[in-house]
């Protein structure tokens, strides 16, 4: 799992990385800095340095060194998850609320650092800091571990964390940042998990023997129970699609094309769902304009950038199958989104560019279909699609211009409604 700042991510290993949210570096920090302080650290012991030396063998790069590690029993990782975030990061998961509230991934009793501390609690397993060069691996007990008998799983999920430490030796993943844009961080988050996972696979099967207890193997099997299905997706995305995505890169461009990734990380999900498009192809530049002002006083804009091909996949398979979410995201080419919130009051504007007119017309009518099954009643208005819930978010989407579609969601009407006036005068 990464924070938000590297895009939230969990999988096969489950891992933790915390950096600075914002996308700006911090200083380096000393491990008593932010472990919490009954959970005890060491020096990686010497059975482990060796497995650092042939981790990062494997993976083409520098063994690690300074690196410490600790076991934290399950029922404190959520505390330990709480020691770790920066005030970035808390601020960052209260942007997430607004705008996944909006969106329908999360109820209005619901918030983002809930999912992820519930997220924890479930299904951490493993976990990376940066700031700390730290990495635990979580126990079922309270006991100190026998670090000489260690199951095959746990050996597994050392190798995934020490790809971390290498990674972040070699790269400097505080600095890596996706400079608080959805779509680049979760692309960044893809790179550094898809990475991680692919070369803990390798390790397990060159170093660890095959009659011990295999790792988890089903990436499903490991969903966190009660957490919205679109999050679990969102979270266990960097740990399946990207996998495949890094381990392609690995087979035609060896270790060398994955450290030129990690030199100029992609910008966009649309290149990992779309690899065929070349590490050259850039979506197309989209703008909104600043709606603070005009929408009234006491607004403010909350969060704003990319929403990005995944996101938006994401989204319609809140009603719609998977595969036609797919296929009806995949003419994304380009977007922007921008947040404003006043007091409770909170609206989403999103302009989305789509490959040709009929993509565009074909995403309109999916979220007219989608809108329509979360119990909205959908009318068209002087041009105009609303979509109005019984508990008031509505959603307002403006006649096609081509390739573009427009559409704002408020908390209330009257919020949807002035800002689609905004856009329709911009």
């Amino acid at each position: 799992m990464t924070s938000r700042r590297l895009g939230l991510s969990i999988g096969l290993t489950l891992a933790l990385l915390i950096g600075s949210c914002g996308g700006g570096a911090r200083e380096p920090a000393s491990p008593a800095s932010t472990v919490p302080a009954d959970i005890q650290t060491t020096p990686l012991p010497p059975a482990f340095v060796q497995v650092a030396k042939d981790v990062a063998g494997l993976r083409g790069l520098p063994t690690p060194e300074r690196v410490r590690m600790g076991f934290v029993p399950r029922v404190e990782v959520p505390a330990l998850l709480d020691r770790l975030l920066s005030d970035d990061d808390r601020a960052r998961f209260a942007q997430t609320t607004t705008l996944y509230r909006l969106l329908g991934h999360l109820r209005p009793d619901e918030d983002y650092l809930s999912i992820y501390r519930q997220l924890g609690a479930e299904s951490v397993v493993g976990l990376y800091s940066p700031p700390d060069k730290t990495l635990w691996i979580v126990q079922q007990g309270t006991a100190p571990p026998d670090v000489e008998s260690l199951s095959r799983e746990v050996k597994s999920t050392l190798a995934h964390e020490l790809v971390h430490a290498a990674q972040d030796a070699a790269f400097d993943l505080e600095r890596l940042s996706g400079g608080g844009d959805l779509d680049a961080t979760l692309a960044l988050s893809c790179l550094i998990e898809g990475d991680a996972v692919t070369h803990q696979g390798l390790y397990a099967a060159k170093y660890l023997a095959a009659t011990e207890t295999a790792p988890r193997s089903n990436l499903l099997a490991g969903f966190a129970a009660d957490i919205p299905p679109s999050l679990n997706r969102e979270f266990f995305f960097p740990y399946t699609t990207c996998v495949e995505w890094v381990r392609s890169i690995r087979e035609t461009g060896g270790t060398a094309a994955i450290d030129a990734l990690f030199r100029n990380p992609p910008k966009s999900t649309a290149l990992v769902l779309h690899p065929e498009r070349g590490p050259g192809w850039q979506p197309d530049a989209v703008s909104l304009p600043d709606m603070a002002a005009p929408l009234g006083s006491g607004w403010r804009h909350e969060s704003g950038g990319t929403f990005g091909e995944f996101q938006l996949r994401n989204y319609l398979q809140l009603r719609l199958p998977g595969l036609r979410s797919s296929i009806l995201a995949a003419g994304w080419m380009g977007d922007r989104y921008d947040v404003y919130s006043h007091r409770d009051d909170a609206v989403a504007v999103f302009r989305i560019v789509f490959a040709d007119e009929a993509k565009a017309a074909a995403f309109g009518a999916a979220q007219d279909e989608l809108l329509g099954a979360t119990g909205a009643k959908v009318t068209s208005t002087m041009g105009l699609t609303v979509a109005s819930r019984a508990d008031g978010n509505t959603t307002v989407r403006l006649p096609n211009a081509g390739r573009e579609v427009l559409f704002a969601i408020g908390s209330n009407a009257e919020a949807a409604q002035r800002a689609v006036a905004l856009l329709r005068r911009s």
